[in-house]
């Protein structure tokens, strides 16, 4: 039977008290959020169902939760009613359409039947608001301390012990008095059908709490982290040139100090140039030209095979028309690619190319032999040529300024060790910062021709740095990277070893350097459970996660924005599901 309204939406006065089953009452926590309680709405195999909610409930805060619940409940098959005492509830409740309800008419919160076990609930009624008087009454008789009580007490007997003695004294003093017969203890065997069914009840009730009881979960969860850096301008001003700048202690203003080494190096080049001393191979070759016309060839033509290896004509010639010619030749000492002929040229009968003409007529005038050549043999020694000599001073040149960075630091290194590692120092690298005088290359004028295969080539170079105290800067730094975190996260780690900057700006007159300098570090959520996010976040997760097989927790637990990885070890660990109890279920965090 429907329920009857008045004009305003809201049940009239004189509606009958409305008997409900005790089993359709769902009653909703302060917090609780409408996932949990669509869940717990889910589970119940009733189609009516009476939330009970408290005032100022989070129920209540949005008109879009209320309407997001009931449109899932109706989803799902069920018929949704609200008792509260909330006014803000009660106007959302009746703008969607979900029929509202009182507190019962008792003194007690709600009424529940003797009989089928149904409550008893009171529409809600226009003087909801109406005054009560039920304010206390003075007593009027007199107040009695707690030492009069005692007091009293001494003097008065105990009524009831005093006249079970008397009694007793008088049944003893009568004639007709008879002591008590002993009394025997008789046992009797059991029921073995009611004994056999309370041992299996035992026993069930024994499964029952172990499947609920014992079966545990550890979820470990490690805390999503990002890295994060910060960049700040530090001023570096010289210790000597700028002590008063210094002595101010202006903010960001810090000490450098001037660094003076001379760079000293030393190398080995190897030769290059080549003298033949061998002989070279010697053969006849067919020349063949397939145009009409003649075809003349100068003397020292060259004839070249697909190795490289190269052979020239000895005389001029002129090679008929459709014909051919043999001629004489003669390796060269050099192959196509610098490499000395000697023994290589004895080679088998080949086809060659001349290398000098196009490649139209290399296809018309070409070159074979029909028998090996012979007679090559290969003695070479290396000499210094003017190349080697270039080559070996703009080799030192680079070793030099590639060797200034790591030098200075060298030196610098040097001065921490001799402040036993106190005071922790670093070069500052970059233009402005490291300057070099130009190199001095030794090496002998004598040396182009000799049949050497290597010499020696000696360079020095003074170079200029500037270094600073680390700890100086990091705490700069560190600072700095605390104010970008974000402030439910905690910074984790910091990378010292990851610190970088740039000079923006050099001032070589007044010896000052501004830098940009960098510092990463890696901040991550404070899941720590004495702390509000770690505690509500923890709460959260076994809230959800309750009686829920293992794959679909860590599902859910992984797409938590907090979360980076998740791992959940089950007792038993055959249980394909987590515990129904939130108390068996603990969170360990991963760092």
């Amino acid at each position: 039977m429907a329920d009857k309204k008045d004009g305003t939406g809201l049940r009239s006065k004189n509606d009958p008290l409305k008997p409900v089953s005790a089993k359709k009452i769902l009653y909703v926590e302060l917090d609780e959020e409408i996932t949990i309680i669509f869940d717990r709405i889910k589970r119940m195999k009733i189609q009516d169902i009476y939330l009970v909610v408290p005032k100022q409930a989070l129920l209540f805060q949005s008109l879009v939760n209320l309407k997001i619940l009931k449109r899932k409940v109706e989803e799902i098959g069920k018929n949704l009613h609200v008792i509260t005492n909330d006014r803000n509830g009660i106007h959302l409740a009746t703008q969607i359409g979900l029929p509202v309800y009182d507190r019962v008419k008792s003194e007690e919160k709600f009424l529940k039947s003797a009989e089928e076990g149904e409550m008893r609930i009171a529409p809600l009624k226009a003087t909801i608001n109406a005054l009560e008087d039920d304010r206390p009454t003075r007593r009027s008789e007199k107040k009695i301390s707690i030492s009069e009580i005692v007091s009293r007490s001494k003097k008065r007997k105990i009524p009831i012990l005093s006249d079970s003695f008397s009694l007793l004294r008088k049944k003893k003093d009568s004639p007709n008095f008879e002591p008590p017969k002993e009394t025997k203890m008789i046992l009797v065997s059991p029921n073995r059908k009611a004994l056999i069914t309370l041992v299996s009840l035992s026993l069930a009730l024994l499964l029952v709490i172990f499947y609920i009881a014992l079966p545990g979960a550890t979820v470990i969860i490690t805390p999503k982290s990002d890295a994060i850096e910060q960049s700040t301008n530090v001023i570096f001003a010289d210790s000597v040139a700028n002590k008063s700048m210094l002595d101010r202690q202006t903010p960001k203003v810090l000490a450098s100090y001037g660094l003076g080494i001379t760079i000293q190096k030393s190398i080995t080049h190897l030769s290059t140039g080549k003298i033949f001393q061998g002989q070279n191979a010697r053969g006849v070759a067919t020349l063949v030209n397939t145009r009409p016309t003649p075809w003349q060839l100068l003397i020292k033509t060259r004839l070249q095979n697909n190795d490289g290896l190269v052979f020239r004509i000895g005389k001029q010639v002129t090679v008929p028309a459709s014909g051919s010619l043999d001629v004489e030749v003669t390796a060269d000492e050099f192959d196509a690619f610098g490499q000395p002929i000697g023994t290589r040229g004895n080679i088998l009968p080949t086809r060659f190319f001349l290398p000098g003409l196009s490649p139209d007529n290399q296809k018309l005038l070409y070159a074979e032999s029909k028998a090996p050549m012979s007679g090559g043999q290969t003695l070479v020694k290396k000499q210094i040529s003017e190349d080697d000599i270039k080559a070996a001073t703009e080799r030192m040149k680079k070793e030099l300024q590639q060797a200034t960075n790591d030098e200075l630091q060298k030196a610098v290194d040097e001065k921490s060790v001799l402040l036993a590692q106190k005071t922790k120092f670093a070069l500052i690298k970059g233009k402005g910062a490291v300057k070099a005088e130009d190199p001095v290359i030794q090496v002998s004028s004598d040396l182009v021709g000799k049949p050497l295969d290597q010499f020696e080539v000696t360079g020095q170079m003074k170079v200029h740095g500037v270094y600073f105290n680390l700890d100086d800067l990091l705490e700069i730094l560190k600072a700095e990277l605390k104010t970008k975190k974000n402030p439910e996260k905690v910074l984790s780690t910091i990378d010292e070893k990851s610190i970088t900057y740039r000079i923006f700006e050099s001032d070589d007159a007044n010896k000052i350097l501004k830098v940009t300098a960098t510092l990463k570090g890696i901040e991550q959520y404070n899941l720590d459970s004495s702390k509000p996010v770690g505690e509500k976040l923890i709460q959260k997760i076994k809230d959800h996660v309750v009686g829920k097989r293992l794959a679909d927790a860590k599902d859910y637990i992984i797409n938590l924005p907090e979360v980076s990885q998740v791992e959940i070890e089950s007792w038993p660990v055959w249980a394909p599901t987590l515990p129904t109890l939130p108390d068996n279920i603990e969170v360990v965090l991963k760092q």
